[in-house]
């Protein structure tokens, strides 16, 4: 019995451990996923060539990335004010990002015809909207966590990807 109390007491222990507070490093980190997640996303795109089960692998690569953005999202929720440095750090890499986000939704539209034959584009509106959302959250996240000097720079960052989403989500509601 005493055993049962210590293992549950190390379970409990260590949980609160890697539930504590996160870092700059942890948030570059989820960004380097999510940008990896985001090219794997634009290839599965750039090979399909129509059909249902063709799709999967784009849908794969689409729940891989969400599941990404979310944690990213509660890495950066988790995580204290960053300074001015780590904050520029943070916008450098968002900064790489961001043209690989615009690829992958142009290949998304580049695609319409294709999901639109097959029976997908509500499905790929789904996608869309969700990504969305989820990206918007992700970058809510990073800017309530930017210095005060640099949240001008993080929400214009944020206006471009959003910029990207529209053009994509327009594209797909013609």
């Amino acid at each position: 019995m005493v055993a049962i109390k210590n293992i549950l007491f190390f379970i409990t222990a260590a949980s609160a451990l890697s539930i504590g507070r996160r870092d700059t490093s942890t948030v570059l980190s989820d960004i380097s996923t999510i940008d990896s997640d985001v090219k794997s996303l634009t290839s599965a795109v750039n090979n399909y060539n129509g059909g249902l089960l063709a799709a999967i692998p784009i849908e794969n690569s689409e729940s891989a990335l969400e599941q990404a953005i979310t944690k990213g999202t509660n890495d950066a929720q988790a995580t204290s004010q960053l300074s001015t440095e780590d904050t520029q750090t943070v916008i450098a890499a968002v900064d790489n990002l961001s043209p690989d986000i615009q690829a992958a939704l142009v290949a998304l539209v580049n695609k319409k015809s294709q999901f639109t034959s097959a029976g997908l584009k509500s499905t790929v509106q789904k996608d869309l909207a969700n990504l969305k959302a989820d990206t918007d959250d992700f970058a809510d996240a990073l800017i309530a966590i930017a210095s005060d000097d640099s949240k001008s720079a993080a929400n214009d960052r944020k206006a471009t990807i959003d910029g990207y989403f529209a053009t994509a989500i327009n594209a797909y509601n013609s």
